[in-house]
């Protein structure tokens, strides 16, 4: 709200924004310079529900690898490019109950589902989304 009415930020709006990285860092329990040395762990998966009598598949909704996201963001009349993250949506039914270690591995194969289409507005393509946002 401070920056769209063009507000001077204080030091803690500072200290906050200098050290997001470092606080999501700490939310998925990583330490020190995790970037020196990233673990591939992003990847979780959870079963929501399973229904054995009938068609024996579990749902699963899970989140994939970090992926980059570029925003062109107006600001002051001028389009301004901003750079962040987005970690991919999946939900789909399997056969077997996945745990993150499956999950992983079908993520690195041929039998990745396919994103929620409501998430294609968010996901271009494998690597790089862009938005522009409008005034």
């Amino acid at each position: 709200h401070k920056q769209l009415r063009g507000a001077d930020f204080s030091e803690i709006d500072n200290s906050f924004i200098q050290n997001y990285g470092k606080i999501l860092a700490h939310l998925m329990f990583y330490d020190g310079n995790s970037y020196l040395h990233p673990r591939d762990d992003a990847p979780k998966i959870m079963d929501v529900y399973s229904n054995l009598t009938n068609v024996e598949k579990h749902l699963h909704v899970g989140v994939a690898r970090a992926r980059k996201m570029y925003v062109l963001y107006p600001w002051q009349g001028k389009t301004v490019l901003c750079e962040g993250a987005v970690m991919p949506y999946y939900e789909f039914t399997h056969t077997t109950r996945l745990n993150d270690a499956d999950w992983k591995t079908m993520l690195d194969s041929r039998q990745r589902p396919a994103t929620p289409d409501w998430f294609s507005t968010i996901l271009d393509g494998d690597d790089l989304t862009v938005f522009e946002f409008q005034d």
